[in-house]
């Protein structure tokens, strides 16, 4: 982590103050800046993840939308900031701003929502298990300061080559399987969204945190390896242990609603497997015992 004069942060924040008023909320992860996360965050109405991603639709009339329209709207922010910042450079990217100074210093800019519009009081990672959509949660990430697109850019070729390869094996299981059959809420969400899976399975994200965290701890040769790790396990401790988002601390992946209901299928026809397994050794082992031979006692 590259050193960043105080000055820096003072003069940041400052211009800050001035451009979005007493209201905003700032904050300096000076000491305690966890992995993936920006070296500032703001939190304010005006850059509320929500809020840029309207401002970039109006800006595009409506021809954008999602990521887009987010980074659009960050670029209006970006522009604006600017004027205030005259002697940095301001870099807008989907869900934060790169302040870059004359000596190279760079400070990254979180750009989250006031915490009084938020669905739930936010203060730790934690906090966001509350919240069952994935599509909902990197507003949240970012009001904290963590920043997805940091933690994507940190991925390798391998880890994102193996959670595309996850992710089509696991679009494939549920396709020809009943798994829609026997979950009424998967069901509902599956014709709601017109019959995409997409909307009701994980997003390859969560595929790449399977994967960066595998490779974090047992470095793999080969994106196959990686990609049959993860599938083998993946859902081999659900709801013993928490599967934590490597780029937002104390989150818990399995929290998210798609996810649960991949998990439990699969932790469900794991059992029955074994189950099965266990029923045939034991009916093998009873078939081999009808045909032990009995001793012939002399007809006494």
């Amino acid at each position: 982590m590259s050193y960043i004069p105080r000055s820096h942060y003072l003069f940041v924040h400052d211009a800050l103050r001035k451009f979005l008023g007493t209201d905003a909320k700032l904050t300096a992860f000076v000491k305690a800046k966890r992995a993936f996360q920006c070296d500032m965050l703001v939190n304010d109405a005006r850059t509320d993840p929500n809020e840029l991603m309207r401002a970039g639709a109006r800006r595009s009339d409506g021809a954008v939308g999602g990521d887009a329209a987010a980074k659009a709207g960050v670029e209006e922010f970006a522009h604006e900031l600017q004027a205030v910042l005259a002697i940095c450079d301001v870099v807008p990217h989907t869900r934060r701003v790169d302040i870059v100074f004359r000596d190279r210093s760079l400070i990254q800019l979180a750009l989250g929502a006031a915490k009084r519009d938020l669905p739930y009081a936010l203060e730790t990672g934690a906090d966001i298990n509350q919240e069952p959509d994935w599509r909902l949660r990197n507003r949240l990430r970012i009001s904290l300061g963590y920043d997805e697109e940091l933690f994507l850019a940190q991925c390798t070729r391998s880890t994102n080559v193996a959670a595309r390869v996850v992710e089509k094996s696991i679009f494939d299981s549920a396709r020809y399987s009943a798994l829609i059959q026997t979950n009424a809420e998967m069901a509902e969400m599956y014709e709601a969204s017109g019959q995409k899976w997409q909307a009701v399975l994980p997003p390859v994200t969560y595929w790449q945190a399977h994967c960066y965290a595998l490779m974090q701890a047992y470095p793999c040769r080969h994106y196959q390896q990686i990609a049959a790790t993860v599938e083998h396990n993946f859902a081999a401790y659900y709801g013993e242990f928490p599967m934590a988002n490597p780029y937002c601390d104390g989150e818990d992946l399995n929290t998210i609603q798609v996810v649960k209901w991949l998990c439990e299928a699969f932790s469900a026809a794991a059992a029955t497997e074994r189950v099965a397994a266990s029923s045939s050794a034991a009916s093998h082992v009873g078939h081999e015992m009808n045909w032990t031979p009995i001793p012939d006692d002399g007809g006494q």
